[in-house]
């Protein structure tokens, strides 16, 4: 949510204020105690002048208490456009890690492993497609083969370092960040369409 600030120009925060979607301004009722007295109350005007309120009584009823802090493994911003901005950050470093299958695919093909160079390829393409779906297309059908891919490429990783012949703790300590991250996008990729669809049940 963009700053609020009474500072600077005349008419600065009014101008922003007047600017916020009907979600948004909602949002700052509920946080007006954090925002500079001038702020908050042009917010009020502003809520009056949309219908959001009828009176500034209103502003005591359950709906414009200000939210509750919790722990989230999940954490995202609370306006549609901030999750929106967060869900296709986080699909386009999931499309990127395509990238290294693809790489280790085309090595696997110049010492002529072409099956398994070809399949890794293949692995890296179809994953990226994927991805990119879910992000244009809010495919979230498509999350669940995802999943099922990471964890297909969990057991060639695994397979691999089971033939080293001398193991390093950086040859494990990689794999599992890389891995540790890709499933925790994926989960907080399926934790945003789920508060997408709570958002739509309510709406």
């Amino acid at each position: 949510m963009e700053k609020l600030d009474s500072e600077g120009s005349p008419g600065n925060f009014i101008t922003k204020i007047r600017a916020l979607p009907r979600e948004e301004l909602i949002m700052v009722l509920r946080r007006r105690r954090q925002y500079q007295p001038e702020a908050a109350a042009e917010a009020v005007k502003e809520a009056l002048r949309r219908g959001i309120i009828r009176q500034e009584e209103d502003l005591n009823s359950p709906e414009f208490d200000e939210p509750v802090s919790k722990f989230t493994f999940f954490p995202c911003p609370e306006s549609e456009k901030g999750k929106d901005k967060l869900f296709r950050s986080l699909l386009r470093v999931v499309m990127i890690v395509g990238a290294i299958p693809v790489i280790y695919g085309v090595m696997k093909l110049l010492v002529l492993k072409y099956a398994e160079g070809a399949g890794l390829v293949s692995l890296g393409v179809v994953w990226a497609a994927m991805a990119w779906l879910i992000m244009e297309r809010h495919e979230k059908r498509l999350l669940m083969p995802m999943f099922i891919l990471a964890l297909l490429s969990v057991i060639y990783a695994v397979r691999i370092l089971y033939f080293f012949k001398y193991l390093k703790l950086i040859d494990v300590l990689v794999p599992v960040v890389l891995y540790g991250v890709i499933f925790y996008f994926l989960l907080f990729i399926l934790s945003l369409f789920r508060k997408k669809e709570c958002a739509w049940s309510k709406g």
